[in-house]
């Protein structure tokens, strides 16, 4: 979703959009364990963690405004062993810039 936003979109080497992804891939809460956890509770903590992280490696950016929503899609309660899975959607926002910086 980040690249539809048009600051980001507009940028001619994709650099933005890259950086950011890659220190999310880096740092997701989700991705340790290997997509293992031991309850859903701890997969929606990891979930909470990964969306406050994009929000901040957004705002690293210059991202001030934007925004992350959050989904986890449950499996069956008569089958607990079924996969729990997230969808993130964010919308960068406005970059800001400091002149002369």
């Amino acid at each position: 979703a980040a690249a539809a936003n048009p600051d980001v979109a507009s940028d001619p080497d994709g650099d933005i959009y890259r950086r950011v992804r890659s220190r999310f891939n880096d740092l997701s809460a989700l991705d340790k364990g290997d997509g293992r956890a031991d309850s859903r509770a701890e997969v929606s903590q990891r979930a909470r963690a990964d969306r406050q992280l994009l929000i901040d490696i957004l705002n690293s950016e210059g991202f001030f405004d934007a925004t992350v929503q959050l989904q986890l899609q449950r499996g069956a309660a008569a089958n607990a062993a079924r996969p729990v899975r997230t969808t993130r959607n964010a919308r960068p926002s406005v970059r800001f810039r400091l002149p002369g910086l």
